[in-house]
């Protein structure tokens, strides 16, 4: 699963280069984090040698922890869906053997100097992120419940509010494209900070994004993530709980998964607005009013 998750936020954030243009200079002071330069659309993907060494030694990485990571999957998915685990694990993998070609692509071209080559490598990528990669097996997207988000990180404050300066920004095209990016970022702090004490809100947002996903939403997905958000901020004051509840009602037609939550909400909530439409819908659901 880490390699999974590395390997999503390492190349997806390659797309937030591409789709940044000079005059978005919010997104400049969080590049350090991601070792892109924000005017990859004119021909500048990789802001120093430093990022080429950085992007190729992570190439290497996943190549020597292949191994270990291709074995943890398969005990935290549910019996019945284990025998796709080669699979998506194989799809995975292809995702990112496609990646990994285009940015050596890409670095051979830079170092020759074949800017059209590389125009074209940067289009190809562009277009390659813009399109929906469903999470096949939720157990190798979502991170593990038993995080602890203990730790006041400064990193992790700083990216977690870029991501929130683009979130639900723009119309059109410019709005998928932000949610992308506050989605890559997000994505980020949660692989490269699982300690942080905003993992719990990180989820929340995640779990919004994903929710309101376009061209379609990814319900269970969204569900997913509300559900880690007040399981990793038991103390939030958030809607979480109701909000994975509804959409276990609603969206998924789960029943007694969003009486299990509609009951947690009772239960945990402090917000009497929410408490008490939790208790109106689970009596509509059980036959008690």
């Amino acid at each position: 699963m880490a390699k999974t998750r590395k390997w999503y936020v390492l190349c997806l954030v390659l797309f937030v280069g591409m789709i940044c243009s000079n005059n978005q200079s919010p997104f400049s002071s969080i590049l350090h984090h991601h070792f892109i330069s924000n005017n990859f659309i004119s021909g500048s993907m990789l802001s120093s040698s430093y990022a080429t060494t950085t992007i190729l030694n992570t190439l290497e990485d996943e190549k020597k922890e292949e191994k270990k990571s291709k074995t943890e999957p398969s005990t935290n998915v549910a019996p019945d869906h284990r025998s796709e685990v080669p699979m998506v694990e194989e799809l995975v993998k292809a995702r990112r053997s496609y990646q990994e070609s285009m940015m050596k692509l890409y670095l051979h071209y830079k170092k020759t100097n074949d800017n059209e080559r590389m125009k074209w490598v940067e289009e190809e990528l562009k277009q390659f992120h813009r399109i929906v990669k469903h999470a096949y097996l939720l157990e190798l997207d979502v991170p593990i419940q038993s995080l602890q988000p203990k730790d006041n990180i400064k990193e992790a404050n700083e990216m977690f509010r870029q991501a929130i300066s683009y979130k639900d920004r723009g119309f059109g095209t410019d709005y998928i494209d932000n949610q992308r990016r506050a989605e890559i970022i997000l994505q980020r702090i949660l692989d490269q900070y699982p300690q942080s004490d905003k993992i719990g809100e990180v989820a929340y947002q995640l779990g919004d994004i994903y929710e309101h996903y376009r061209p379609t939403p990814q319900y269970k997905r969204a569900a997913a993530y509300f559900e880690r958000s007040f399981q990793w901020n038991k103390s939030g004051s958030n809607d979480a709980r109701l909000r994975a509840a509804t959409l276990y009602d609603r969206r998924l037609n789960d029943k007694p998964k969003a009486k299990e939550l509609y009951n947690s909400v009772i239960d945990n909530d402090i917000n009497s607005a929410r408490v008490e439409e939790a208790k109106r819908r689970l009596g509509e659901l059980t036959g008690r009013r």
